[in-house]
């Protein structure tokens, strides 16, 4: 993966000459580009300079991702393009002022210059817009970042399992998408590049009641600036005698807990596995070596029942996440974990790792991975809108460009995997092998939402070891 090197505190760049023959010392160097930092920080956060310390992290003064991209719009008027991740990767103004001076010397060596013919007796930095003023000239010259390319090792110890051993089939699939009922219609809507994205229904709620096209507004009185999502059809429609579940239990059922069931029955189905063949005639009570690990972000159902409470019915619903994957290993008797896991955005995809795991632990010998997640109650907009998480236009916009957040989209899915030599020995339908996976943590970075693009690069790097691939031959990678 690209690794752009980052100076240690000794390494200064070489001594700079103003117009007059005198050698700037490194010290002096560093503390104007430090005095600069400040004061484009200042600028953009409307604080003092002199309550900015440049040891302190960017996470103690509220940087969020909107911010980073103000300051990054601010910097590259005066740098030219700088990348995108510069701000993830140097928490601090101190250690900013040394990655510019490594990679930008010229346009800081142009604007000390100018600070010391105009400014030779005054210690404070100049405003941010006199900066851009006079370092114009100065972006034509600039140093362009070095990228060294450090490909991942690819290892082939003869104690290493074999690919066949490790590697996992797909050989099952079933998914409900926004006007997409089936996959068939889902990939139709791929070809076509069909916009999905409507209004909020009037059958989950009146969004006018709540609609503030003001984000500003939105976030202070708790109100809604985004309209707009991408919505199952036919979410209150269930068949209970199917499932051999009563009516009455299915009235009190979360709506996600049935459409994953409908959805792991078609996707059993669809790899030609009934209840009957997956019996394991070797247990006692016939359960079968499969493990479920479903993702599921939002638990907001009770909410919509909350004008009931407050009338005196108490409704007795039973909307807890545990069951969605617990419902899965009653119906069809499977014997391996059963888990229910959120962990946001990534839950569908961490369940599929968690349930390739397992399978290589021996916990099971095939296992259901999958997700589910809809929008049942305002509460879920209003708070992505408080935290300006949601879209103001109703688009997301690839990788942010242009984008301020992202479109809520609520969909269901499940796959059956199996390992892939099981899988070829009995002639299983394979529709793809999952040959590595991996999991991380950002850890500690200047915001709680924002991302570290240095465990990004660790985790895409342990998974391609894993998997024993070479980055070279993948052809295309989907983000």
């Amino acid at each position: 993966m690209p690794t752009i090197h980052q100076p240690a505190i000794s390494e200064y760049p070489r001594p700079l000459s103003s117009q007059h023959g005198d050698v700037a010392h490194p010290e002096e160097i560093l503390a104007f580009t430090r005095s600069y930092f400040v004061s484009i920080l200042s600028t953009v956060l409307k604080i003092s300079p002199e309550k900015l310390d440049a040891q302190v992290g960017f996470d103690e003064y509220g940087l969020d991702s909107i911010i980073v991209h103000r300051l990054h719009q601010s910097i590259e008027e005066v740098f030219g393009p700088i990348p995108a991740t510069t701000f993830f990767q140097y928490k601090c103004i101190s250690d900013l002022a040394h990655y510019f001076l490594t990679e930008h010397e010229q346009t800081m060596r142009t604007l000390f210059e100018q600070r010391s013919q105009s400014q030779s007796l005054q210690p404070a930095v100049q405003s941010l817009d006199q900066l851009q003023k006079v370092s114009a000239s100065a972006t034509e010259r600039q140093k362009p970042i070095t990228v060294v390319a450090s490909p991942v090792e690819i290892r082939s110890e003869p104690h290493l399992i074999t690919a066949l051993e490790q590697d996992i089939a797909i050989i099952g699939i079933s998914g409900q998408y926004p006007q997409a009922n089936d996959l068939d219609a889902f990939w139709s809507n791929l070809v076509s590049g069909r916009d999905c994205i409507v209004e909020i229904p009037k059958e989950r709620w009146d969004y006018q009641r709540y609609y503030q096209p003001q984000n500003g507004a939105s976030r202070k009185t708790g109100g809604m600036y985004c309209k707009w999502g991408g919505f199952l059809q036919d979410i209150d429609l269930f068949d209970p005698s199917y499932f051999h579940i009563s009516p009455l239990e299915a009235r009190f059922m979360d709506p996600q807990e049935r459409l994953f069931l409908q959805t792991v029955s078609a996707c059993f189905e669809d790899a030609g596995y009934s209840k009957q063949r997956l019996r394991d005639e070797r247990a006692g009570d016939h359960r079968a070596s499969v493990g479920v690990f479903a993702g599921v972000t939002y638990n907001n159902y009770q909410l919509c029942l909350m004008k009931e409470y407050e009338n005196g019915n108490f409704v007795p619903v039973n909307s807890q996440t545990y069951s969605i994957a617990n419902r899965i290993s009653y119906i069809y008797n499977l014997s391996g974990p059963s888990i229910t896991l959120d962990t946001a955005c990534s839950s569908s995809l961490v369940a599929a790792h968690l349930a390739c795991e397992s399978i290589k632990r021996g916990e099971c010998t095939m296992a259901i991975a999958g997700g589910v997640n809809l929008s049942l109650h305002p509460s879920k907009y209003i708070s992505l809108c408080a935290s300006q998480f949601a879209s103001s236009d109703g688009h997301c916009h690839s990788f942010g460009e242009d984008g301020d957040g992202y479109v809520p989209g609520e969909g269901v899915g499940a796959v059956l995997l199996r390992p892939l030599r099981d899988a070829i020995a009995d002639r299983d339908h394979i529709y793809a092998v999952i040959k590595g996976t991996a999991v991380n943590n950002d850890g500690k970075t200047f915001g709680y939402s924002v991302p570290n693009p240095v465990a990004q690069t660790e985790v895409i790097r342990k998974a391609l070891e894993v998997a024993h691939v070479d980055p070279r031959s993948i052809s295309y990678v989907e983000a």
